[in-house]
């Protein structure tokens, strides 16, 4: 089994301390929650299934040909799927032991890019006079640089 934050899901971009993520994910199978889509999957139907008694799970990428090695869950925790073709298409998921299903299960998994989204949304309508807002937030790679964004509206 891979660990988490050691290989491609190791190098990611966080503000505030949540990762900034460029694909939003719907649909999964019972028991797996989708915490990070890698940018590589691009855009697409992706497949995730459980093989055998249901206690392994892979990844397939959108546009790949087969699925990456199952991963056996052995308990609640966090896994990472990598797809059978590029390791750097991958799913980081969270693992509910006790809601996966005791069987063999597929799930198509609908990516979607999304923008602007590492930015916190700012709700205004409360303030109906003129008003100086500033934001400084810390985006920062997982190599430790760290970069500054100020923004000022008047």
């Amino acid at each position: 089994m891979v660990a988490v934050n050691t290989r491609s899901d190791a190098l990611h971009f966080e503000l505030g301390g949540t990762r900034i993520q460029t694909l939003a994910a719907v649909g999964t199978l019972p028991g797996v929650i989708l915490r990070q889509v890698s940018a590589l999957n691009g855009p697409g139907v992706g497949r995730i299934s459980s093989v055998g008694d249901g206690s392994a799970v892979r990844w397939q990428a959108p546009q790949s040909d087969r699925a990456g090695t199952p991963v056996t869950i052995t308990g609640d925790g966090e896994y990472l799927l990598e797809d059978g073709e590029d390791i750097g298409r991958f799913l980081r998921i969270e693992a509910v032991q006790s809601f996966l299903k005791p069987q063999a299960m597929a799930s198509r998994v609908y990516l979607k890019e999304v923008y602007l989204n590492g930015f916190a949304q700012q709700d205004v309508t409360a303030h109906p006079t003129t008003f100086q807002f500033v934001v400084y937030s810390t985006i920062s790679l997982v190599t430790g640089l760290l970069y500054l964004v100020g923004i000022l509206k008047k």
